[in-house]
């Protein structure tokens, strides 16, 4: 192990390191950083109204959003908004932006 000078800050580094420990500046490239992709979301907050406590009638309604590549990250019902024979369901859906 050598040690070399950061060309940022000129504090000393090791030849094996990736990143000034002073001040986080790459010093080489990091193969583990390189091949990562970053996935960008779009988020979507839907209310869907069920009558009755069949599950057939939220999944037959989300089924739609779920075929355009939307997935549900939380769902809360809201028994206040629709009461207990036709509750209402706020649902966060998210994507990936590609």
């Amino acid at each position: 192990m050598a040690i070399t000078k950061c060309p940022e800050c000129g504090h000393d580094v090791s030849t094996e390191a990736t990143v000034c420990p002073k001040c986080g500046y790459p010093l080489k490239n990091n193969p583990e950083e390189t091949n990562k992709q970053v996935a960008e979301y779009e988020f979507k907050v839907v209310k869907i109204r069920t009558f009755g406590r069949s599950e057939n009638s939220l999944n037959e309604k989300l089924d739609v959003y779920f075929k355009q590549g939307w997935e549900a990250s939380t769902m809360v019902e809201d028994p206040w908004l629709g009461g207990v024979l036709s509750p209402v369901y706020k649902i966060a859906l998210k994507r990936k932006i590609n």
